[in-house]
């Protein structure tokens, strides 16, 4: 018999199935297609008459449902069980254990599904609850490719199913490190297929010991070194055929390098994504950036930008504070990863003064306002300038107040003495070549001493008329340097010192005709 009572009303009997396969269709106006099954079901009766208890386990249970065209969920365990008890009213506890789920809708496989569960009548309707319940989260990706995060855990997943609707709770932590990240709630409602999953991580403070690949791959190579908090809030919204995510991520202060500009300190701001998945945004993303020092250093930056899919990154505008100017970036697009790429720096109403103060060149005074460009071309060992200019725009003067000239003579001293307080009109610089390697650079300026009289009688002695000083002797100074160049701080400072712009050697060796041109 399936199940009998003795003489003293002990209930004993129990039953096996073998294979279960059930057809059906899910509840709701879609009804899709489902089937449940289990290798096998096994049950045993006990208690006594109007007591009476049912100990159920089921080996290899699935569920399957036809969700859409070409969508299938799949609900695997490796054991199920249920222990019910039916008197005046009923209840059934029971555990689950190593279970997995697909679904092409999501961006990774769910498995090691466990916990307990318990369903039980509140006030006249059926309630059933999960209590410690995990999972083990794992993204997909080609064998070629990064995956989007790095596998995490969902646990002390608390569950509640009541009315036809689900509502959860739990902690989201990255597997390895061993790291709680976020906090998560989520609704579904069973007859509408539909719900939504809410994620937030207020405190997430990045250091040695947490860094951004270890949440996603797709971080690596990218950044290191990143210091400092942020915080993540990130949904998933579904139906019968779609599933959207989006997120709202915020810096507060991070510090981080990269692999060509090993200083980015205090970014602050807020980014939304509008696909999590994809990585994208919104056109109009702002980010704020305290330092920047590529080799010359940059501060209070403002960055407009959007992110596309693959990786790619448009630039719509990236402005930085220096030397009282301005440097920015054309707009561009830019692709994380690739071999090559492309960008276009400019520089506008940069005061000389402050320029030397910010570059800490020694022995030299100047005023005036520079501007120019640096087309760039940057590999993944290379940054090359090609045809690089920086103008004065205007005239200015410099003084030169080192000891370079003191020893020299001839045309060379000359050089150095106009130069302690030199008006000029035009000053010019271009630039082409390898900024790792050697640089092409052309220099021109031309103008006239000012200030103290220059003594010409080195280079232009009259006889019988002894000593010659003038002032407002014009110059035009045209140099060609080709030379290693380890950072733009070097090409600035190449642009302003004049000491670094005269050759003793070569201007020992030139006649001057005090009739003749200006010297060069």
């Amino acid at each position: 018999a399936l199940i009998a009572a003795d003489a003293r009303g002990r209930l004993d009997g129990g039953f096996s199935i073998q294979g279960l396969a059930l057809n059906g269709r899910m509840a709701g106006p879609e009804g899709q297609p489902a089937r449940v099954s289990a290798r096998r079901v096994t049950g045993r009766f006990g208690g006594v008459e109007g007591d009476v208890l049912l100990a159920l386990a089921a080996d290899s249970p699935a569920l399957h449902i036809d969700m859409a065209e070409e969508r299938d969920l799949d609900l695997v365990m490796a054991r199920l069980t249920a222990d019910a008890r039916i008197d005046d009213s009923w209840r059934v506890e029971g555990a689950f254990e190593r279970g997995g789920l697909t679904d092409p809708t999501l961006p990774g496989g769910v498995s090691a599904i466990a916990g307990r569960w318990s369903a039980a009548p509140e006030g006249d309707r059926p309630v059933i609850r999960v209590s410690a319940g995990e999972a083990m989260l794992q993204a997909d990706a080609a064998s070629d490719e990064r995956p989007l995060f790095n596998p995490m855990r969902l646990v002390d997943v608390e569950a509640v199913l009541r009315d036809g609707e689900i509502s959860a709770q739990g902690a989201l932590l990255l597997n390895t490190p061993t790291h709680q990240l976020a906090r998560f709630t989520a609704a579904h409602d069973i007859s509408e297929g539909a719900g939504r999953a809410d994620i937030s991580a207020p405190d997430i403070v990045f250091s040695e010991g947490l860094q951004p690949y270890d949440i996603t791959e797709l971080a690596r190579g990218v950044v290191e070194n990143v210091r400092g908090p942020a915080s993540i809030d990130a949904n998933a919204v579904w139906t019968r055929e779609t599933f959207q995510t989006g997120a709202r991520v915020r810096l507060n202060g991070i510090s981080l390098a990269s692999a060509t500009i090993p200083v980015i300190e205090n970014v602050r701001g807020e980014i939304v994504f509008d696909d999590l998945f994809a990585m994208t945004t919104a056109p109009g993303q702002e980010v704020r950036v305290g330092l920047l020092n590529p080799g010359v250093a940059v501060e209070n930056g403002r960055v407009r930008f959007q992110l596309l899919k693959d990786g790619a990154i448009s630039i719509e505008q990236a402005e930085f504070g220096f030397a009282s100017g301005i440097l920015s970036m054309q707009p561009e697009i830019i692709t994380l990863g690739e071999d090559e790429t492309e960008i276009l720096l400019t520089l506008r109403d940069v005061d000389a003064s402050a320029l030397i103060a910010t570059l800490k060149i020694p022995d030299l005074q100047a005023t005036g306002r520079i501007e120019g460009s640096f087309p760039l071309r940057l590999t993944r060992q290379n940054a090359f300038v090609n045809n690089g200019v920086l103008r004065a725009a205007g005239g200015g003067r410099i003084a030169y107040t080192g000891a370079a000239g003191e020893h020299t003579e001839g045309v060379t001293r000359v050089a150095f003495d106009a130069l302690r307080d030199f008006r000029y009109e035009v000053l010019s610089l271009t630039l082409d070549g390898d900024l790792n390697g050697e640089i092409i650079s052309d220099i021109e300026f031309t103008g006239e001493n000012v200030g103290e009289p220059l003594d010409l009688s080195p280079i232009a002695s009259l006889p019988g008329v002894g000593r010659v000083t003038m002032t407002g002797v014009p110059f035009r100074f045209n140099v060609k340097v080709t030379a290693p160049f380890r950072s733009l701080a070097q090409t600035a400072a190449t642009i302003i010192n004049p000491g670094s712009l005269i050759d003793p050697e070569r201007l020992r060796q030139e006649e001057v005709d005090p009739e003749g041109e200006p010297p060069r």
